[in-house]
């Protein structure tokens, strides 16, 4: 007899003997009752021995309430890629609920994603978000931006637009601010702009008060503070005074360090464009910066984080936030969702 080690391998081997499987279902059925139950299942126990339809079928045949299906063989264990198409094939063959499993809506980040169809209770979901007094675009809202132009040009080009067609609404997704999580966004640049090391701390000392260097890791303790990362050395920067500002968005640190550091020492000028500078999502920790200026980078900043309250000020004020200057989890995973505007 072959040996299941395995664990992922033992929990699907009736695949082996498919009648045996379906025996012990209909006994499983019988004692629970008709749709009580339900039943998860491979593509089958390797690529020769694919039965997931027609056990599907039978399933629903002997009263299964339900089908989950993982979409690789049970030889893969959790190894190679599902196939998802066998999911929809799956849902074209029965007609009870077919759930999917094995790590379709897990991100490269390690976050789940789970999905339900509100089917029931519409009116009082859309009564509650009618209630509410605003809300605000946390993440993404350059492309909301966009969003509403495309939306505002179809709508030109379309005489006969009602306000209800596709393009006049785009995806989102609403958190509770207490369950967003906003990390650092971090600054890596790629040369000095012609400065010796020397010249450039001196031009940094215009602005910032500068302590280092350090040989650990130099984490900013609050708004105002920064930490750079030179040639394997550490330096905690706090701005001055006199470059502090009570103005929602001349305030933000990332906006200080653009206008006092990155864009009138570095040569910075636009950091959206400007192929001398990267970004780094503080959920990838200070390691990245340290890995970035061994690689390709020469400098790094370390942000302190912009808070939900600072994002609330700017946006209470009808203004936008300087780019890059969040860093929100957790992350949709893109795709999971498609809305087609015709």
């Amino acid at each position: 007899a072959e040996e299941i080690g395995n664990a992922a391998i033992r929990g699907a081997a009736m695949l082996r003997d498919v009648p045996n499987a379906l025996r012990v279902a209909e006994a499983v059925i019988r004692e629970a009752g008709e749709g009580h139950c339900g039943f998860k299942l491979r593509l089958g126990w390797d690529a020769g021995h694919e039965a997931y339809l027609p056990i599907a079928r039978e399933l629903e045949s002997l009263g299964a309430g339900w089908v989950t299906l993982h979409p690789r063989h049970a030889k893969q264990g959790f190894s190679g890629v599902p196939r998802l198409s066998a999911i929809a094939e799956t849902v074209r063959a029965v007609s009870m609920p077919v759930l999917a499993s094995g790590d379709l809506f897990t991100a490269e980040d390690g976050i789940r994603h789970r999905v339900w169809k509100l089917t029931e209770h519409l009116a009082e979901i859309e009564a509650v978000f009618a209630g509410m007094e605003s809300l605000y675009i946390a993440d993404g809202h350059h492309r909301c931006a966009s969003a509403v132009k495309v939306g505002l040009k179809r709508a030109q080009e379309n005489p006969q637009d009602t306000g209800t067609e596709e393009y006049h609404y785009f995806l989102s997704v609403i958190f509770q601010d207490r369950e967003l999580k906003i990390f650092d966004y971090n600054r890596v640049v790629k040369d000095l702009n012609g400065l010796s090391q020397e010249q450039f701390l001196g031009r940094v000392r215009e602005c910032f008060d500068v302590e280092g260097p350090f040989s650990e890791k130099m984490q900013p303790p609050r708004k105002g503070t920064f930490g750079m990362l030179l040639k394997d050395q550490w330096y905690l920067l706090t701005a001055k005074e006199e470059i502090c500002s009570a103005d929602p968005v001349k305030g933000l640190d990332v906006s200080i360090l653009q206008d006092h550091l990155l864009g009138p020492v570095l040569g910075i000028a636009d950091p959206r464009t400007d192929k001398r500078i990267d970004f780094v999502g503080g959920i990838r920790g200070p390691e990245e910066l340290v890995r970035r200026t061994h690689k390709d980078m020469e400098l790094a900043f370390w942000m302190y984080p912009t808070s939900i309250g600072e994002l609330f000020a700017v946006a209470d004020q009808h203004l936008l936030m300087p780019p890059k200057s969040t860093w929100f989890e957790p992350k949709l995973r893109s795709g999971l969702f498609l809305h087609e505007i015709g």
